[in-house]
């Protein structure tokens, strides 16, 4: 990126080092962001109201990702009422390991977009790059 007022090379949100104007971060990057905000909520929100590729990419893997992971938890919780303790215990720590890599994975997921990466997920990136297209 260079800058409007003196053509000096420059990076959204930093300061000009030619002249020292402001530049504002790009609203692409940041709506792709906060389509990992709250899951596959803020996905489903962004990929109704927003049109541009990126963001509609960026919120459908929000969907397929975190709504298989709400579906994971929500299926580990129910079945863990049949079965004996250990094996209850030895669910309930595997559903609360899946809410932690859940949350590390949407703040990574947060950056990417953040820095204006189009990272896929194995499976998800897939489907998502379908969706977006439509």
């Amino acid at each position: 990126m260079f800058c409007e007022q003196c053509g000096s090379k420059t990076a959204p949100g930093q300061v000009c080092p030619g002249c020292g104007a402001v530049h504002d971060v790009p609203a692409e990057p940041v709506a792709g962001a906060l389509c990992y905000l709250l899951g596959w909520i803020t996905g489903i929100v962004f990929f109704l109201v927003d049109r541009r590729p990126s963001v509609r990419f960026h919120a459908a893997q929000s969907i397929l990702t975190f709504g298989a992971l709400s579906l994971l938890t929500v299926v580990l919780g129910r079945s863990s009422l049949f079965l004996p303790l250990v094996l209850w215990r030895l669910l309930g720590l595997l559903n609360a390991l899946t809410g932690i890599g859940g949350v590390a994975l949407a703040l990574f997921l947060m950056l990417q977009a953040y820095r204006g990466n189009r990272y896929h997920l194995p499976v998800a990136g897939a489907y998502a790059e379908k969706l977006a297209e439509k």
